[in-house]
């Protein structure tokens, strides 16, 4: 049965089985419908309950609706299943490393089983015997390149090829008892349509054209009148040819001519060369527009104007039409991102019938980046992307305590990953919590043992796959096995299974499990993460969604779709009808004659499902971009002819410029108005909400910039620490800092410091002495990385010179102390707190403090005018301080930069009241506002701040 393009597939359904079996309504339960996709289901279910009210039966018993793809397995119920696409990959591949290793590299063999299983595939649709002698093989290539025997030397390799890897195939097949997915397609077709009942009746609703095997059996089910089959289309131009193709190998009449008020579009698609010039067939069908008013295109500048375009649209009909059913069809699937990204903002949530990769959900994510742990020896980025996933924080650690959890992933990023700057491996970790431990003594015992038990369990599941990625081959059904296992000792077992996204990897991994079962060769890590990674790229995702106003199909579910407003989306060149591609065997005409399928079929299948979108819609909306990145984009040649047909037989060009022009309003229509320009922040602290506590650097932030005090000690935001890999400046620093500290006083880790006095008669004594220290502080960092040396030689070179400071400064100061965190009650005012690096007693009175600095040092002149605040702070923190000074370190300048006497009490004395008084302000509500200067160049909070937005409008500071 023939329907026209613009009649709805599921209505003309129900009313075909409605009539058929009036007599049994409402029991039609011998009756199944199979349909082409599942996005049909549910509009046939109302369709044909729509049927049965319309004859006065208020419900229905029956009939079976089933995708035809899936139509044998449920029919047949508990047979065994065929081979999954897994095993059959991890068959082609056994075959090529066994039978046909020097036809292929290791790395290509994955991409050569994926493109020999489609030709395998068609070989066997097409004639099974076709490639079983390798004399007859090649002659039929021959005969199809038209190349004389004389000159067959390349072909007779091509048809060594195939027919070697076809035999292997084959040969391994056998071994395991099964057939190849063709043949065993075609035998569960024929098993399940001899279990049918005399009584049961089959509909098929537009089935894609079947193979020869399959299209037999179905063509004596119509012949016996037990099967029927509906078809939306007609004949005579190039979008029906696929149609024709489908009827005659079903036995079906010809399809009938266009008519009617559609015929102008396949008028207008007929892409046969031997058809009139498309001015000539426009002229034939000269009038008024059929689809005035329904037909709207929108040729969008730039991909997000075309996602923009299309989100209005959307919800502009819904809006007008809040009951109806918008359907979005698209082959370009980062424009369908943008879109639902769009929708989402108006909680538009898209029923996606295509689905994605399961291998871009979070579920996948965090098994990939597991593996990934495995393969990099923990490194911390993955690692924290395992121990932050939602999947892992719901799997049970800690009794199901996920406060503790959490407690033990922050302690374990924040003090072990980024305070001791640890960037992979267990043991590093395990090393860096035991000495933080000792260092520490505000860590609990509870903090340390939840992290160990943290670091344990990790251990502890990375086992049965550390022996898997060691670089040796095993059986894949080891691999399998063994990352079961340590999924299951993670706990994400029961989380993925909880999730329905995590429910689809658990099913990979099951296929992966049943294929590898039989498998008898082994394979690399490297295959195995290959074979797995594949399978998850290949298995759809749909996610679930219980809004069904907004649909996102591809073009072969929209051409049955039925939609009230049909959206097709991403309509160029690119996309559609898409390029040809190659075939890594054989050119299209040699497809051809072997009976496989060519770029030409492709094309034309694309077309007709094109053809049957167009009717599937009552309004349609075409949309494009004309430009992406830059260059310029060709609109698809399908939607040109149409656009040009209607201009040229209608006088219109259905264009629809408003729709783009309304994007720019898009977000103020629906939203609220936008925020105003951005100003200089200068917000005010609450009272409560200043710190009790005051460290010497914050109270430089607070003097440098009052807005990044208040981000950071009052909103305590303070940015997270990153790990490096290679020694920074300030690494080098802190080194250098704690030699020097390991010369005056015990230091864990370091040798002992020097005894007895320093003088000039001990000078090389002491170079020797400190040398070790500098040894040993960078022992680490120069055995991880041989970069690091550089560092170690640039500290060497200053030991001499330090010595020299250090015998020059013992004339007048005795040590007492160094790293010293000291702090001192302000009154009224914060507790100052600072860290000293070296306090010395002076031989004439008072203390000295000096501050090593191996960065850059502030001008005396900052220091005078209270903008450098660090050493005058250093100076209220200790009694009795005389003298505080800067020691700059650095090849040929190693020199003290010091305040002292009456202008460091002065200085320290202004310094401290203007503090106070500050503070007093900031209680009573004065604002901290973001000042432009220098120092913004390295801050922290420039996002916070958004300085670019509003510094060139005010006036900047010292910049």
């Amino acid at each position: 049965m023939y329907l026209p393009h613009h009649e709805t597939l599921t209505r003309q359904a129900a009313e075909w089985a409605a009539e058929r079996f009036a007599d049994s309504l409402p029991d039609l339960t011998r009756l199944t419908v199979l349909v082409p996709t599942a996005a049909l289901l549910r509009p046939l279910r109302e369709a044909l309950q729509a049927a049965a009210a319309a004859r006065g039966h208020g419900a229905l018993l029956g009939p079976a609706l089933v995708p035809l793809a899936h139509w044998p397995a449920r029919r047949l119920g508990d047979a065994p299943p065929p081979l999954s696409r897994e095993a059959c990959e991890l068959l082609v591949h056994e075959a090529l490393a066994t039978s046909a290793s020097h036809l292929a590299r290791d790395d290509s063999r994955w991409q050569l089983a994926e493109s020999l299983l489609g030709l395998f595939d068609e070989l066997g649709r097409a004639d099974r015997s076709l490639a079983q002698d390798l004399d007859g093989f090649r002659t039929r290539l021959r005969e199809a390149y038209g190349t004389p025997a004389r000159l067959d030397g390349p072909l007779s390799r091509e048809a060594e090829i195939v027919h070697t890897l076809w035999q292997a195939w084959r040969r391994q097949l056998d071994g395991q008892g099964e057939r190849d997915p063709a043949g065993a397609d075609a035998e569960r077709w024929r098993r399940a349509i001899a279990e049918l009942g005399p009584d049961e009746y089959l509909l098929l609703l537009q089935p894609e054209t079947p193979g020869p095997a399959v299209a037999g059996l179905l063509r004596a089910l119509l012949a016996a009148d037990r099967a029927a089959v509906l078809l939306r289309g007609n004949g005579g131009f190039a979008s029906a040819r696929p149609l024709a193709g489908l009827t005659e190998s079903l036995g079906l009449p010809a399809p009938p001519a266009p008519a009617g008020d559609d015929a102008w579009i396949d008028a207008a698609l007929d892409g046969d060369p031997a058809a009139a010039p498309l001015a000539d067939r426009a002229a034939a069908h000269a009038g008024a527009s059929p689809v005035a008013g329904r037909w709207r295109h929108a040729a969008a500048v730039s991909a997000e104007d075309e996602a923009r375009a299309v989100a209005l649209a959307a919800v502009e009909h819904l809006a007008a039409h809040p009951g109806e059913r918008v359907v979005i069809a698209t082959e370009n699937r980062r424009l369908a991102r943008r879109v639902r990204a769009l929708l989402e903002r108006f909680d538009l949530w898209l029923s996606d019938q295509g689905g994605w990769a399961t291998s871009t959900t979070r579920a996948a994510a965090v098994v990939e980046r597991w593996l990934e742990c495995i393969e990099q020896d923990f490194d911390h980025r993955p690692l924290l992307d395992v121990l932050q996933s939602p999947f892992l924080r719901e799997a049970g650690w800690f009794g199901g305590d996920r406060d503790r959890f959490d407690s033990a992933v922050h302690h374990f990023e924040r003090d072990l990953v980024r305070h001791e700057n640890v960037p992979r491996t267990i043991a590093a970790y395990r090393a860096a919590l035991r000495s933080r431990s000792r260092r520490l003594g505000r860590w609990s015992r509870a903090q340390r043992a939840d992290v160990e038990v943290l670091l344990r369990t990790l251990d502890r599941a990375a086992g049965p796959l550390r022996r898997r990625a060691d670089g040796r081959a095993a059986r894949p059904a080891a691999h399998v096995e063994a990352l079961a296992r340590s999924l299951q000792a993670l706990g994400l077992d029961t989380t993925l299974a909880a999730d329905a996204a995590g429910q689809r990897v658990l099913a990979v991994l099951a296929r992966l499990q049943a294929a590898a079962a039989s498998a008898h060769g082994r394979l690399q890590w490297r295959d195995f993460r290959t074979w797995a990674g594949r399978a998850l790229e290949q298995e759809p995702f749909t996610p679930p969604s219980a809004d069904t106003r907004v649909a996102l199909v591809d073009l072969a579910r929209a051409a049955d779709t039925p939609a009230d407003c049909l959206l097709l989306a991403g309509l160029d060149a690119e996309h559609l009808p898409g390029s040809p591609g190659g075939a890594p065997f054989f050119n299209d005409g040699v497809r051809a004659e072997l009976g496989l399928g060519t770029w030409d079929d492709r094309w034309r299948r694309g077309l007709y499902r094109f053809r049957r979108a167009l009717g599937s819609g009552r309004e349609v909306v075409f949309t494009h971009a004309r430009e992406r990145d830059g260059e310029p984009v060709a609109p698809s040649p399908w939607l040109e002819a149409l656009l040009s047909f209607h201009r040229l037989a209608f006088g219109d060009s259905l264009a629809d410029p408003d729709l783009v022009a309304r994007t720019r309003a898009f977000d103020c229509a629906h939203r609220a108005p936008l925020p105003a320009p951005t100003a200089r922040p200068a917000p005010a602290a609450a009272a409560e909400r200043l710190p009790p506590r005051l460290s010497v650097s914050r109270h430089g932030d607070l003097v440098a910039c009052p807005y990044r005090f208040f981000a950071g000690s009052v909103l305590g935001l303070e940015p997270l620490e990153e790990v490096r890999e290679e020694l920074a400046k300030s690494d080098y620093g802190e080194r250098l800092h704690r030699a020097l500290e390991a010369f005056w006083q015990p230091v864990a880790g370091l040798p002992g410091p020097w005894s007895g006095p320093l003088d000039a008669g001990r000078r090389e004594q002491a170079v020797a002495h400190l040398q070790r220290l500098v040894d040993a502080a960078f022992a680490d960092d120069v055995a991880n990385r041989f970069a690091h040396r550089a560092w170690h030689r640039r500290a060497s070179s200053l030991v001499p010179e330090l010595i020299d400071w250090a015998i020059a400064h013992a004339r007048a100061h005795a040590f007492e102390r160094g790293e010293a965190q000291v702090e001192r009650a302000l009154e009224p005012g914060p507790v100052l707190r600072g860290r000293l690096d070296r306090i010395d007693r002076r031989h004439e009175g008072g203390r000295a403090i000096t501050d090593y600095k191996t960065g850059a040092v502030a001008s005396r002149a900052d220091m005078e005018a209270g903008e450098d605040v660090q050493l005058a702070g250093y100076a209220l923190l200790l009694d009795d301080v005389r003298s505080v000074a800067y020691l700059r370190i650095e090849r040929g300048d190693c020199r003290e930069i010091a305040l002292a006497g009456d202008e460091l009490a002065q200085l320290a004395a202004r310094v401290e009241q203007r503090l106070l008084r500050v503070w007093q302000q900031l209680a009573a509500g004065a604002p901290l506002p973001a000042w432009s200067n220098r120092l913004c160049r390295w801050c922290r909070y420039e996002g916070l701040c958004r300085r670019p937005l509003w510094a060139e409008a005010t006036v900047t500071v010292d910049d």
